[in-house]
């Protein structure tokens, strides 16, 4: 029997109403090597009965009889997995039709990339699209942002699969940062890439897990971010700069003019670096300005911050209109240069 290249790997606890769109999403992909693996953990709702339903050949069904919970269900997975790639895939998210075969295209061509995530829109719970993730397409900015947050969409990646087992697959540990933790550690021993092209429509709704547990979300993130900029500048912030740094809150103007302080040396840190192509140290230098300026625009009552304004301004003399750009958008997605 041929193996399969990829195992698309969706994990599934109470699914429904989304469920049956998001498997279609991934029989109706151009790249035809793969198998869905579907791992129902123990469902109490009717996503049994749903994936049950669906005869296709390509779909690999395993039940739980009682609640393991992500982590140990995605590493149960990544050990049933037959692919040579793996490629996550949630039960409420859409991929788009050619996300396998561009991502496969894309390993296949870059030796060196270990995971490639896709570029990812938000949509709602009526299918409404929202914004469109950042598209950070190099190794080294997404080194960067990992300092800040989690820029990759979990349900959007592609990953060789000798080497996530390499690293020990996902953590307990970082529970609900589980992936985060695993792109941060994967940075120090293999490139990590994203197509800058939409290729997944990652949905938001009142039942999303990012809505259900933000603190445990927060708490653990922090703890992934932390370990991460030790990587990079030898030590890690204090816990105030750190969620300063992270959540951009400016509670104490010693903490904020600490967190501006960090975001300058963790800068320097990367742009000193001589092999950096010229896009990604020109964006970390336009991000490093946003942040500087949200700092000060966040905590403008304090003069101490004021001269992380002067530096914003020094790296971008832009990055007041780019701001001010940017909050448009928000509020007016349809809004274009013309």
């Amino acid at each position: 029997m041929t193996l399969p290249k990829v195992t698309v790997l969706m994990p599934v606890h109470n699914g429904l109403p989304y469920l049956e769109r998001a498997v279609e999403s991934i029989l109706r992909q151009t790249h035809a090597e793969f198998e869905l693996l579907v791992i129902d953990d123990a469902s109490t709702d009717e996503s049994g009965a749903v994936l049950s339903a669906m005869r296709d050949p390509r779909i690999r069904l395993v039940r739980h009889e009682r609640n393991m919970d992500l982590v140990a269900t995605l590493n149960e997975g990544l050990d049933l997995a037959q692919g040579e790639y793996v490629a996550r895939m949630d039960q409420d998210d859409i991929s788009l039709p050619e996300r396998l075969e561009k991502q496969v295209a894309f390993l296949e061509r870059h030796g060196d990339v270990g995971i490639v995530a896709a570029g990812a829109r938000l949509i709602d719970g009526s299918d409404r699209p929202g914004a469109v993730l950042p598209l950070l397409a190099g190794h080294d900015l997404l080194r960067w942002s990992f300092c800040f947050g989690c820029p990759i969409a979990h349900a959007g990646v592609m990953m060789r699969r000798s080497l996530i087992l390499e690293l020990g697959a996902y953590r307990e540990e970082a529970f609900r940062c589980e992936d985060y933790d695993l792109w941060t550690r994967a940075a120090g021993k293999t490139r990590l890439a994203m197509i800058p092209e939409v290729l997944l429509h990652l949905r938001r709704h009142a039942s999303s897990m990012t809505r259900i547990w933000p603190e445990d979300n927060v708490r653990n993130a922090l703890r992934v971010a932390s370990a991460h900029i030790q990587t990079i500048l030898g030590e890690e912030p204090p816990p105030g700069v750190l969620r300063t740094l992270w959540l951009q809150e400016v509670r104490d103007p010693a903490d904020a003019t600490a967190a501006a302080n960090w975001v300058g040396r963790l800068c320097d840190a990367m742009l000193s670096d001589p092999s950096l192509a010229f896009v990604e140290r020109r964006g970390i230098r336009l991000d490093a300005a946003a942040r500087l300026f949200m700092l000060f625009a966040n905590g403008i009552s304090h003069p101490a911050l004021w001269p992380a304004l002067g530096r914003s301004l020094k790296m971008d003399p832009l990055v007041v209109a780019r701001q001010a750009w940017s909050v448009t958008q928000r509020h007016f997605p349809g809004m274009a240069i013309s």
